[in-house]
């Protein structure tokens, strides 16, 4: 594009991430959600990686799960960038540290283009005349979601030196992935040595890179987003994963996303993520598994997955997921379980602001109200309880809850399909409050919270309505 559009493009990318810090929807004008990072960390994700060798490649490492501090982004064009780095040990003399962050997103039929802005080091205040400069590259990688093998289309690198490096723009042609969903990795390798790194010489400690304003430049747009088709608000099935569901709660250009399933030997599990919305009417995005760690109270996340569901009709979807390479595609559709709208106004989804990531999901049709908790199990492990009760005036009352079992039904699963089970955990009652909901808890036949949390779970839970895990 030309210096003008360019321009153009940064501005919008500043004005998309100042309207989502406002809490206002961005324009759907770009695939990237955040380019310009005045969101922080937000809908991208963020790994890194530190190793004791210098033989490491880091568009290949095995990399861990990185949250940026806020120092990390920094003011640029009126804007923030993304200072990706890492920390420095001095107790290794030789170190590789991979830092990297990434985004799915459906790339259009026809000619476009990625582009970004980076800067590679910083100002060396000792001067550029030593011996010892520090050395950082920038790789770009494209990782299709069909679980074809990735492609580096982009990498260069830079040194710190005095006067301080500068600005540099970057355009890379997207035409070999015309029509299919990819995840854009941006990855920076930087490395301690007093040797000959990446062609500069090496020094410690690591220097960063940055980066900003991305963007994909497809000329005119070969999609645009079908403004007649909203996704309905509830469950979503899949007919070749019976006793599975997918929660589609659309939020804005989001939707909240939670994954009903089960592991290989059968046990309930249940996913979460917040996947966006992109200019071709997909939902594109990670997908996450949660623990708890029972003796620190703490929970954590792994990426387990990318996700794709596209949206035919108002009840109609089809869904595309990657496993670490293995993929499939299934339709859903509408669980339609009760006739007219939820005479309580009950559906959303309730976090328990006490215990993050953990929450119910509620979908009211009529008098019929179908109630699923995602809470942990007694290792910590993510499961999935669920209920069906009807209205008792001004609450939903003694609601039968049930934990349950089947083979052959996880999402990579391509065996027969066994037999469900189910163990009864007891009732519970879902009470309006404003603002939120109460959920009691009976006591007697399992005790729902000891079933479930070996006691670590206490009646009755206060919730707060559209929170997110």
């Amino acid at each position: 594009m030309t210096t003008s559009q360019r321009t153009i493009l940064k501005r919008i990318a500043k004005t998309a991430g100042a309207l989502a810090v406002l809490g206002l929807a961005a324009p759907a004008f770009a695939q990237f959600s955040n380019p310009g990072f005045e969101s922080g960390a937000a809908s991208w994700t963020w790994k890194q990686y530190q190793g004791s060798t210098i033989s490491t490649e880091c568009t290949t490492a095995p990399l861990n799960s990185w949250q940026p501090a806020s120092h990390h982004f920094q003011p640029h064009e009126g804007g923030k960038a993304v200072r990706m780095t890492s920390f420095h040990n001095p107790g290794l003399t030789l170190t590789e540290v991979c830092s990297e962050t990434s985004q799915v997103i459906s790339v259009p039929q026809g000619p476009s283009s990625l582009e970004f802005d980076y800067k590679l080091g910083d100002a060396a205040p000792w001067g550029s005349s030593g011996t010892i400069y520090h050395a950082v590259r920038l790789s770009v990688v494209i990782e299709p979601l069909s679980g074809s093998a990735p492609t580096t289309i982009f990498s260069d690198s830079g040194i710190s030196t005095m006067p301080a490096p500068v600005w540099e723009s970057a355009t890379v042609s997207m035409g070999d992935f015309a029509g299919q969903a990819v995840r854009v990795r941006f990855v920076t390798q930087s490395r301690e040595s007093r040797t000959s790194v990446f062609g500069k010489l090496g020094g410690q400690p690591q220097s960063a890179a940055y980066l900003d304003n991305v963007a994909l430049d497809s000329g005119t747009s070969a999609c645009t987003m079908p403004p007649s088709i909203t996704p309905s608000e509830g469950w979503f099935l899949d007919s070749a994963k019976p006793n599975t569901a997918v929660q589609v709660s659309p939020r804005g250009d989001s939707l909240i996303l939670g994954w009903l399933t089960f592991d290989a030997s059968g046990s309930p599990l249940w996913y979460f993520g917040q996947p966006n919305l992109d200019e071709c009417g997909t939902y594109s995005g990670a997908i996450y598994q949660y623990s708890l760690d029972r003796n620190t109270n703490a929970i954590s996340s792994t990426e387990v997955a990318t996700v794709n569901l596209s949206f035919d009709s108002y009840g109609g979807a089809s869904f595309y997921y990657n496993f670490a390479g293995q993929s499939r595609t299934t339709s859903l559709s509408f669980f339609q379980f009760a006739n007219g709208w939820g005479t309580l106004g009950l559906t959303s989804f309730y976090a328990d602001l006490t215990r993050p990531n953990s929450g119910t999901y509620v979908v009211s049709q009529g008098d019929v109200h179908l109630i699923a908790n995602y809470v942990y199990g007694t290792s910590g492990f993510p499961q999935w309880t669920f209920g069906q009760g009807s209205t008792n005036g001004s609450e939903v009352s003694n609601v039968p809850m049930y934990i349950y079992f089947g083979t052959g039904r996880c999402p990579l699963c391509t065996g027969p399909i066994g037999p469900i089970s189910t163990t009864s955990l007891g009732d519970i009652d879902l009470v309006p409050q404003p603002g939120g909901m109460q959920i009691i808890g009976h006591p007697g036949g399992y005790g729902y919270g000891q079933a479930l949390s070996g006691g670590g779970i206490s009646w009755p839970f206060s919730y707060t309505p559209h929170g997110q895990l």
